[in-house]
């Protein structure tokens, strides 16, 4: 009997069909089950990739800026769990509404800026930040006043001063290919 992996590779080579095939494979695979087979190995994602889909979704999800969506979360560096998060909006209360469209006077608070306000910096452990959008220069002076070890974006920011300034204060700085 073919392992399920052999399995799942042969029906990649011939060109996998959502349907059948996919029960063939679920067929299999309970087959493995019943004579006490492991089950198969799963290819996980990593932890970059991992916390920024987690930004994303937030930034898409809870950011009301018409004209960029960001989100920053800051996690400890063995990833056990979520420190802080924020994205860009208003003060607390304030109208879920950009007081211009010009970039860079919309008015917002940055995400970086929401994120970091609420981070544990009791909390005795190495940091790092996961953002949608590279930080800016003065998001990124609050980072290193925060000290977070290494950031990780997403996408670079049309102004990548952040980046360099980063860098040069000794931050670790990766775009999530790069991380992953």
């Amino acid at each position: 009997m073919k392992t399920f992996e052999e399995a799942w590779a042969e029906k990649e080579e011939q060109g996998f069909q959502y349907g059948l095939d996919a029960l063939e494979l679920v067929r299999l695979g309970w087959e493995l089950h019943e004579a006490g087979a492991p089950p198969p190995a799963q290819k996980r994602v990593s932890w970059p990739e991992t916390w920024m889909t987690v930004a994303r979704m937030l930034a898409t999800s809870r950011s009301y800026d018409p004209r960029l969506k960001v989100c920053a979360i800051v996690v400890p560096a063995d990833n056990t769990g979520i420190l802080a998060l924020g994205y860009n909006g208003n003060y607390r209360g304030g109208p879920n509404e950009a007081e211009s469209l010009v970039p860079g006077q919309s008015g917002m608070l940055h995400a970086e800026q929401n994120c970091l306000v609420k981070c544990p910096f009791h909390y005795p452990v190495a940091k790092h930040l996961y953002v949608t959008h590279s930080p800016c220069r003065q998001c990124a002076k609050l980072i290193i006043n925060g000290n977070i070890s290494r950031v990780v974006y997403g996408e670079r920011y049309r102004d990548a001063s952040g980046l360099d300034l980063l860098k040069s204060a000794g931050v670790e700085v990766f775009s999530v290919e790069e991380a992953t």
